[in-house]
């Protein structure tokens, strides 16, 4: 019931924010990484894809929550605001943690 109540306050609850979809994008965000989390306290052999997966979630909710409180959103780890490849590196990252879970069998 608590899964369902997450998933009802993203999809229904964005629409009493002043800025909707900007509440969407940072509540989405931490209801994946609240997901990640649980399931990788239910499935330990997966722990590392789900790691990857709330920190990238983290990110994404971090760079809205400051984009909210007046930031552009592009100065916290994105690609125009730091110059930086921040999502090549990202998808790196994903890439060798997939190829650390091939490796040791765990699909």
């Amino acid at each position: 019931m608590k899964v369902l109540f997450a998933f009802a306050a993203v999809f229904l609850g964005w629409q009493l924010f002043e800025d909707g979809p900007l509440a969407y994008y940072i509540a989405a965000a931490l209801l994946i990484a609240g997901l990640c989390v649980k399931l990788a306290i239910k499935e330990p052999e997966l722990a590392l894809a789900y790691a990857c997966g709330t920190v990238l979630a983290l990110l994404t909710a971090g760079c809205g929550a400051l984009f909210s409180l007046g930031a552009s959103g592009k100065e916290f780890l994105c690609d125009k605001g730091t110059g930086l490849p921040v999502s090549m590196v990202s998808g790196a990252v994903l890439l060798v943690v997939a190829a650390l879970m091939l490796r040791k069998g765990r699909r």
